[in-house]
């Protein structure tokens, strides 16, 4: 996973109560499918106080190999996802009337604009 190469991502599900989102990303097909079979994200946000809140987020992967990611590259790609929170963090806070009513469809919507430029 090179700097901004395109890839899809495929929504998996959406939980509006517990704020949740789970995206898989589209690897067949790509070049991306060489190294990887499967790439799912889930992101969980959680209420931290008033206009505040923190992202979890759990990135699970397997590859065609079936080894682990050495730690530089996972360490690579958690830096692209980390970025991809702070796009989200960026829009939240330049549209804040639409934080409290839509979170999970705003944070749906900028994973799929973002999925198709990779952070990593």
């Amino acid at each position: 996973m090179g700097d901004a190469k395109v890839f899809k991502t495929r929504l998996l599900s959406r939980d509006a109560v517990a704020r949740v989102v789970k995206s898989e990303m589209v690897v067949e097909g790509s070049e991306l499918s060489v190294q990887f079979k499967s790439q799912v994200s889930e992101v969980k946000v959680v209420p931290a106080g008033e206009s505040a809140s923190v992202v979890h987020m759990t990135v699970e992967y397997e590859r065609v190999d079936g080894a682990l990611l050495p730690p530089e590259e996972e360490a690579r790609i958690g830096q692209g996802y980390l970025g991809l929170i702070k796009k989200v963090e960026e829009y939240l806070v330049a549209h804040p009337h639409r934080v409290r009513l839509k979170l999970p469809a705003i944070m749906h919507r900028l994973l799929r604009r973002s999925g198709q430029r990779n952070p990593c």
